[in-house]
């Protein structure tokens, strides 16, 4: 924002003007701390804040971004990305109809990199805010556990890598209450226990990549992959 209703500055401490004051086209200028970009048709398009900002594995996130595209979802009223736990990249929303968490994971997927695509979806009647109206992102992680609240289908191996794998990842994680085709982030697997799964594996015998592993989420899903496993001869 510039012009002459611009500030003069802050009265204390000296160094927040260097960082929220600048000039632009010859006048002051104050940052607002808003994300914008210009489209195609020359017009400024709002994403988000910059203070939304996050770091997800070495990664730069704009959750503004995720959140904006999610609106986009036919039914999706309102729509809040967070980092839960410091691993898992989830999804808090309102709708007005039922939503295919999978179709909306599709959807994203089409306009985000897929370390943007967040993990787990969580539905809820309405989103936690603060005194002054804004969301409660804290309450947000304290009052939904994305991890507890997964659907365990529990589904069996079919074939022997799925079997091989399903037990290491048991035995990984810690706990057996999973099958081939749950979700491993949100069962707690992060970038260690994905290493751990694959030098379990490749002891077994079987070629498995990490970054596969993390990318595609579950066993089942991996064993489908062709360049990421493959039976060592």
């Amino acid at each position: 924002i510039c012009g002459e209703g611009v500030g003069r500055g802050y009265l204390h401490p000296p160094d927040k003007d260097a960082e929220k004051f600048t000039t632009f086209m010859g006048l002051r200028a104050y940052r607002t701390g808003d994300l914008c970009r210009w489209n195609g048709q020359g017009e400024l398009e709002y994403l988000g804040r910059i203070d939304s900002l996050v770091k997800l594995r070495g990664l730069r996130i704009e959750l503004g971004e995720i959140e904006n595209q999610a609106s986009q979802f036919d039914g999706i009223c309102q729509a809040i990305a967070n980092v839960y736990d410091g691993q898992l990249l989830c999804l808090y929303y309102t709708a007005d109809s039922d939503i295919d968490e999978g179709t909306l994971k599709e959807f994203l997927a089409q306009s985000l990199p897929d370390y943007m695509v967040p993990a787990a979806y969580i539905h809820l009647d309405e989103l936690p805010l603060t005194p002054n109206g804004k969301i409660d992102r804290r309450r947000l992680n304290e009052q939904n556990n994305p991890i507890q609240s997964a659907d365990m289908q529990q589904v069996s191996p079919c074939n022997k890598i799925e079997e091989t794998l399903l037990e290491i990842a048991h035995d990984v994680l810690g706990r057996e209450d999973f099958g081939v085709t749950d979700n491993l982030k949100l069962l707690g697997m992060n970038s260690i226990h994905a290493m751990r799964i694959a030098i379990r594996a490749q002891q077994k015998g079987y070629a498995i990549r990490v970054a596969e592993l993390i990318k595609y989420q579950t066993i089942r899903q991996v064993d489908a992959d062709g360049i990421s496993m493959s039976r060592w001869l």
